[in-house]
């Protein structure tokens, strides 16, 4: 007798539909294991992570590259730290080379020049230390100046007051935007190493500009 029963559906799938329905559940399961490796999810979730992280070092290392070396830049970028170990340093001195400025409340001040300086005149012969200074009212009131605000540290520890004799800046009330500038003497005779011209105004606080004259 002769075989009636029909041939197998193309592609060799059963007729049997729950049958069917678990070939077709294999077929999907072998094909997501043939995928790429990067394109499986408990690659692609991690690798995500991992570039977040990057991103994120990257931007937060770039900020504090920019903030380290930014700043206000020139004359005021450094505070107290300029001149280590130097006597009577204080947490809020403004330290600056000659001919940087310092903003002390609302003072400008800046030592422009400073020199050592054998005779003032046939009578005045000891040895001086001679420094060219001006001072600039911010502030939007007057405010006062005085020779007396200035001082010298010398290399042996001594502050000192300016040499009145020598005195060219003396006193008074600048408006606001206005500026004086003269010169401030010490007498320091033959003594060498390193002074230290110091401004410090009443009536401002903590702060002090300090700059380093190395005789």
């Amino acid at each position: 007798m002769s075989d009636t029963s029909p041939p197998p559906p193309p592609g060799g799938y059963s007729t049997n539909p729950k049958q069917a329905k678990a070939e077709a559940k294999a077929q999907k399961a072998h094909a997501k294991a043939l995928r790429p490796w990067y394109k499986k999810k408990r690659f692609i979730l991690p690798l995500l992570l991992i570039a977040v992280v990057v991103i994120a070092l990257a931007l937060g290392g770039g900020g504090d590259d920019e903030t380290s070396s930014g700043g206000d830049g020139g004359a005021n970028s450094s505070e107290a730290d300029l001149f280590p170990d130097r006597p009577d340093e204080k947490d809020n001195d403004k330290e600056r080379n000659v001919g940087e400025p310092a903003d002390l409340s609302g003072y400008t001040a800046t030592v422009t020049a400073a020199a050592f300086q054998q005779e003032l005149s046939v009578i005045e012969t000891g040895g001086y230390l001679v420094a060219d200074v001006t001072l600039l009212n911010r502030d939007s009131s007057a405010q006062s100046y005085n020779t007396f605000d200035w001082k010298l540290i010398t290399p042996g520890g001594t502050i000192i007051d300016p040499y009145l004799a020598g005195d060219n800046l003396g006193s008074g009330d600048l408006t606001e935007g206005g500026t004086i500038s003269g010169k401030l003497i010490w007498e320091v005779a033959d003594v060498k190493g390193d002074y230290y011209v110091i401004y410090d105004p009443v009536d401002v606080g903590d702060d002090r500009g300090v700059w380093k004259v190395t005789l």
